[in-house]
């Protein structure tokens, strides 16, 4: 089962734009300025950084989840200890890599992810390695999957449908607990 998140290219090309064109005319400046040209030229290098990675990350990046089995049958006839969760990521012309590999039978919460919710998990769990596979810069729904990898808090943050949080959310364990 595969799920591709249709990004929101609107803001992330508009934000790209803007960082271009404020590295463009502060460039532009730092010549006409005689006295002290490496400030402004300093902040054209950040900006055009800064639009550079704003295009490539959200603009030329797509990420695919998916749920594969471990020895090549239906997913749905398996328990959560023969699945894997998997991102793959396609960048540009680039064929697909595989960024994340975790075995369903670890997922111990999927639930809608919102900005306190790293703290939380941060004060519950100690360490958290959190990694967000949004392809929006400002996504509408994110879906976090809380992963203990022995002992460890994984966090992963993504963009998707009702029906796929559906299908990830049957392969949690019956609990009355809270993140």
């Amino acid at each position: 089962m595969n799920f591709s998140p249709t990004p929101q290219k609107k803001e992330s090309g508009f934000v790209s734009t803007i960082l271009l064109v404020l590295s463009v005319i502060s460039f532009i400046f730092s010549n006409i300025v005689g006295t002290a040209p490496l400030p402004l030229q300093l902040i054209s290098l950040v900006c055009a950084v800064a639009g550079v990675y704003v295009a490539v990350r959200f603009t030329f990046t797509s990420f695919t989840y998916s749920l594969q089995s471990k020895n090549g049958v239906s997913i749905f006839a398996l328990p959560a200890e023969s699945v894997d969760f998997c991102v793959s990521k396609t960048q540009g012309s680039r064929g697909p890599i595989t960024e994340c590999r975790l075995s369903m039978d670890k997922l111990t919460h999927v639930t809608e992810y919102n900005d306190g919710l790293a703290s939380e998990l941060r004060e519950k769990h100690g360490k958290l390695s959190l990694y967000h596979y949004t392809v929006s810069m400002l996504p509408k729904k994110r879906h976090a999957l809380i992963f203990d990898d022995g002992g460890e808090c994984i966090c992963i943050v993504i963009e998707t449908d009702e029906h796929f949080v559906n299908t990830l959310s049957s392969y949690v364990p019956k609990t009355d607990s809270k993140i």
